[in-house]
């Protein structure tokens, strides 16, 4: 007999609701609620504890819905098209605030800091990273960074902002100043994706040249490659405990690596292109957005436990 995590991966619940393909999905804090963002322009909260059932559909934009995120209280989740950059109430799903020309590009990634009183956007082109005041969703600073941008996350008590570029760089910028603090170079091609261990000691990078790379976050050291992927690394999710990365790459390969042992644990094809990807905080679910206009979830809880 198969493990269950092994028959999980061959018959995920498959989500329907979007009419184009779906960008983005991101778990609510508590792991009650998925949002979802697709390239129809339309915003679909589903109901974890009722097997995924639809609970609302927003028509935010007739732009494509680039980016999704939960703040860290879970009152509020935010969502970025093309310049356009909305808050919304999580309770009700009611528009709080929002910014039109927010960027003159998609906006690529959105993180909320550790308090909930700050937003960090990335996007392409100009303007490429900027700092928000959370409650009133006004510009607090840009950083100096005017190449592609795809992600941009807080570290060290909000201190400090992380970048990923088209310049196969990965940059540390110091909040208050907005200088560059600290540089990760090491990629061969283009960082999409990056992600910080919640104990601020592991950064992790994926990026084009089919690489992942785990950096000591402190002293910058390069401590493990993990190659297995056969084409670019275009996005990672980490478990909340920190022991578990998964990994999705143009291949069409959905990785598993055990991050204690540095090494692959499992691996599996999704069979179509996978543009976004979150996993809950409680470890039972992986959620992936697919370019056929479906959510593939997968349960995982048995697996990992």
């Amino acid at each position: 007999m198969l493990p269950a995590f092994l028959i999980a991966q061959t018959a995920p619940m498959i989500l329907n609701g979007h009419t184009e393909s779906v960008n983005v999905v991101a778990f609510s804090p508590d792991g009650k609620q998925l949002v979802s963002g697709g390239k129809d322009g339309s915003i679909i909260i589903w109901n974890v504890e009722e097997s995924f059932k639809q609970i609302h559909k927003i028509q935010f934009s007739d732009a494509s819905v680039t980016s999704l995120a939960y703040n860290n209280s879970g009152n509020q989740f935010a969502a970025g098209t093309y310049r356009k950059f909305t808050t919304y109430a999580a309770a009700t799903f009611k528009k709080t605030k929002s910014v039109k020309k927010a960027h003159s590009s998609f906006v690529e990634s959105i993180d909320f800091s550790d308090d909930d009183k700050w937003v960090v956007t990335s996007s392409w082109k100009d303007k490429a990273l900027i700092l928000w005041n959370a409650s009133g969703l006004k510009k607090s600073k840009e950083l100096a960074e005017t190449i592609w941008t795809d992600d941009a996350i807080f570290a060290l008590n909000d201190n400090l902002v992380i970048s990923a570029n088209h310049a196969n760089l990965v940059k540390v910028w110091d909040v208050k100043t907005g200088n560059i603090i600290r540089t990760f170079a090491g990629h061969d091609d283009w960082v999409y994706s990056i992600k910080l261990t919640s104990d601020n000691k592991t950064l992790i990078s994926g990026s084009f040249d089919h690489t992942i790379k785990i950096w000591d976050f402190s002293s910058g050291k390069l401590l493990n490659t993990l190659k297995g992927h056969s084409d670019g690394v275009s996005l990672l999710a980490l478990s909340t405990d920190n022991r578990y990365l998964y990994s999705y790459s143009v291949d069409m390969q959905i990785k598993i690596w055990d991050m204690q042992k540095g090494e692959e644990a499992t691996s599996f094809s999704t069979g179509t292109k996978v543009l976004g990807m979150s996993v809950s905080a409680d470890g039972k679910y992986l959620a992936v957005a697919l370019e056929d206009n479906t959510i593939a979830v997968y349960s995982i809880d048995s697996f990992l436990h």
